[in-house]
Order: C-alpha cells, then structure tokens, then sequence
C-alpha cells in the first residue's frame, strides 16, 4: 500500500489549527460525505469501490501531508451515519450518542426483576 487516498473525496475540507474539530467521513456505497464540526462539507463519489485491504489503516498523514494533533475518538459503524447521527455524536460524544446501552430486556436486568420480586 502506497498511502494515496482515494481521487477526489476530501477537497475543502480545512483544519483550523489549535482548535478541537469533530470530524467525520460517511461512505454509503460509492458515496463519500465529510462533516466538519456537523456540517457537510465535502461529498462525492469513489470511482474505486474496493475498500483498501490492507491489514492497518493509516489515520493520519502521509508524505507531503502529515497532520499535527490529536485524535480523540475513533469510531467505525456498519452502517452510513446520517447528518443527524454525526451532529448527535458531536455534541453527545460516542459514549452516549452511539455506544450507550439500553438496559431494558436484557438479561442483567430481568433477573434483577426476579430476584427483586422474591
């Protein structure tokens, strides 16, 4: 793996330096969306459908392109996140907006609801 991106996906989006951004990058199908700090800013279409292969993924620069900062949060999902999903991950954090479980009907908690009930 050489470290080039795919053609065409991340123009206009600019990083402020010394300033926390939330940044976040969709692929539904071919399509490519980019919010920063919850709004879109770039979208376009991969003419290269395959997802990279490679056993790692390179999260911050590459030669002629090395990023200066910190990564917080890293997340990947299954399924493309809407705008509403990435502006409540924004705002929320991961924790709550996307990782949080709901404790009703689950097994934890029904047998809490019968040993409680004796």
């Amino acid at each position: 793996m050489n470290g080039n991106i795919h053609q065409g996906l991340y123009q206009n989006v600019a990083l402020l330096t010394n300033v926390w951004t939330h940044l976040a990058i969709t692929r539904d199908g071919n399509t490519y969306s980019t919010y920063n700090n919850g709004n879109l800013v770039s979208r376009g279409k991969d003419q290269n459908s395959a997802l990279p292969q490679a056993t790692s993924w390179m999260m911050s620069g590459r030669p002629g392109f090395i990023f200066d900062g910190n990564i917080d949060d890293v997340a990947f999902f299954e399924s493309a996140l809407s705008r509403n999903d990435v502006t409540n991950i924004m705002e929320n954090g991961l924790e709550i907006a996307a990782l949080a479980v709901e404790p009703s009907d689950k097994l934890a908690t029904a047998w809490a609801r019968l040993k409680s009930s004796r």
